[in-house]
């Protein structure tokens, strides 16, 4: 296996910005100016607890994407053009967020980002559904959605996916956390199979969810009562990752691992780093005491010079933070305009 904390290199999914009139501005502590400089920039979109949208592509100036209905968002993912967002049901807009339309009512709402799922390599998205397997996808970026029945025929009938997760060779994998067994698609028509696991695996009693950064993967346990775990062979071995200074039965939500970084893990403390397997320690300097992390993700902007720079993003209960060292510290890029209850973010 390789070593856990070996620099990885791989392009972070970019997302086109989408274009209204700034709302807020921010100077930028790096003293850049964005609109010579940066050559293609991240976009980033947010809700909060009262289900309003925001997007921003520099991570100082935020657009109101779509107003507050009442009903918070508890995931988000995009697919070329198109903004989803997972609320009762699942909602889609195809016009930049103008407006949102109810496009498949039987989601399996989970407290993860990874219940939905963008795979453009296989041309498809996947959501966790009450439905079948609990896998439901569509073709054509969205529009119209299927309950996915092209299943290996040693998969169990009570199966039922709870997450996914996609590597950069186009793989992608599925977790439940009801029958703590991985499954593999390999290309969209292939069928999910189960992947072989040789060696330790996660405890039958926990609540886990698969993420990527694209080179690994991850199995994180929701519930802050056992271990967490990485495969850096496409889930044929796991290193078993200790929780170390995380109080036993925290609430944990997410997970992301930045480009030459280490593996990242947000709590209802706060933000965790794993220096090495055993061995997870706090990073909070710059947050709030109190702050919860629901979400956590990275972007990547791309400058005219050629340099890349990768930032990652904290959502929390007091607002949006982000940070420049891939999650060593953290400022608060959301002015008292933007400073919400954030409960999603992609």
């Amino acid at each position: 296996m390789k070593s856990f904390l070996s620099k990885i290199t791989l392009s972070a999914a970019l997302i086109a910005p989408v274009l209204f009139q700034y709302s807020c501005k921010k100077v930028s502590p790096l003293s850049i100016d964005n609109d010579e400089v940066i050559q293609t920039p991240y976009g980033l979109y947010i809700a909060n607890t009262s289900g309003m949208l925001i997007n921003t592509n520099d991570g100082m100036h935020f657009n109101n994407v779509f107003p507050p209905d009442g009903y918070a968002p508890i995931a988000l993912t995009t697919s070329q053009e198109n903004l989803f967002m997972v609320k009762e049901n699942l909602h889609a807009s195809f016009n930049n967020g103008k407006n949102f339309q109810m496009v498949f009512d039987k989601v399996s709402r989970q407290e993860w980002n990874e219940q939905i799922l963008d795979a453009p390599l296989q041309g498809k998205i996947y959501v966790a559904t009450t439905e079948g397997k609990g896998v439901a996808y569509s073709s054509d970026n969205g529009r119209t959605w299927q309950i996915d029945d092209n299943f290996n025929p040693l998969i169990p009938v009570s199966y039922h996916i709870t997450s996914f997760a996609a590597l950069n060779d186009g793989s992608v994998y599925a977790f439940s956390n009801e029958n703590l067994l991985l499954l593999k698609k390999e290309n969209a028509d292939a069928p999910w199979t189960p992947v072989t696991v040789e060696g330790v695996f996660p405890a039958d009693d926990g609540v886990y969810f698969v993420s990527s950064d694209g080179q690994s993967l991850f199995l994180i346990e929701s519930t802050g009562r056992h271990f967490h775990y990485v495969s850096d062979d496409a889930g044929l071995h796991w290193l078993k990752l200790l929780n170390g200074n995380i109080p036993w039965g925290s609430h944990i939500w997410t997970a992301t691992r930045a480009p030459g970084g280490n593996l990242l893990i947000g709590t209802e403390y706060g933000v965790f780093r794993f220096e090495a397997p055993d061995q997870l320690i706090p990073v909070n300097n710059g947050l709030e005491i109190g702050t919860e992390v629901r979400r956590l993700t990275y972007k990547k902007n791309v400058y005219k010079n050629g340099a890349t720079r990768y930032f990652v993003f904290a959502a929390t209960n007091k607002g949006l933070f982000r940070s420049e060292d891939r999650g060593v510290n953290w400022v608060r890029t959301t002015d008292t305009t933007f400073q919400h209850n954030y409960r999603a973010m992609y």
